[in-house]
């Protein structure tokens, strides 16, 4: 949703390619394991975030995002880890990557972002949620995401590098939410 809210009037051929790998990508992602189509969605997902909070995004760039906020471009090199054991090493990976992206900007302005969905690692069997409330539903989410930040703050930290924003993590719940007030109309 927020892809296509962010993307709808977007006249770029290099969205509309990404959105074309995105399609061809596997319809349930517990199915299978790397997808190049859902690397694409989480890409775009996260170019989505900056685009809605008004900053504009530059499409055909080196780095999976590049995104200009002010007078600085954000780098960000996006991840999804689908293996605990790989979880460290691979932010680290990001983080050179956004080294190399920051090395070939002319501006000592531009930083780097490292962006990591860590949703298979916090649900590895992809159940779904089934709560009765949408506020529940999103402490459940976040609860699980505060308590892997916790348990890894300290290995964090360490790779975070010079001129990189941080490391930003997300974890989407799927589930249902139903209203218990109108059970009895089901």
């Amino acid at each position: 949703i927020r892809i296509r809210r962010s993307l709808k009037h977007a006249d770029s051929e290099n969205f509309v390619r990404q959105l074309q790998k995105i399609t061809s990508g596997r319809a349930f992602k517990n199915t299978v394991g790397a997808d190049p189509g859902r690397d694409f969605a989480f890409e775009l997902s996260i170019a989505s975030r900056f685009l809605l909070a008004g900053h504009p995004v530059e499409s055909g760039s080196l780095a999976d995002v590049v995104a200009v906020v002010g007078r600085h471009k954000i780098y960000v090199e996006c991840k999804r880890i689908q293996s605990p054991g790989k979880f460290i090493r691979r932010i680290g990976d990001a983080a050179k990557q956004a080294n190399l992206r920051l090395a070939s900007s002319p501006s000592s302005l531009s930083r780097s972002l490292v962006a990591v969905r860590v949703t298979e690692v916090l649900n590895p069997e992809a159940r779904h949620a089934v709560l009765p409330t949408a506020e529940q539903f999103k402490v459940t989410s976040n609860t699980a995401l505060q308590a892997f930040i916790t348990a890894h703050e300290d290995q964090l930290k360490e790779k975070i590098q010079k001129k990189q924003l941080g490391i930003f993590l997300e974890n989407s719940l799927h589930g249902v939410v139903y209203d218990t007030k109108k059970q009895d109309d089901v």
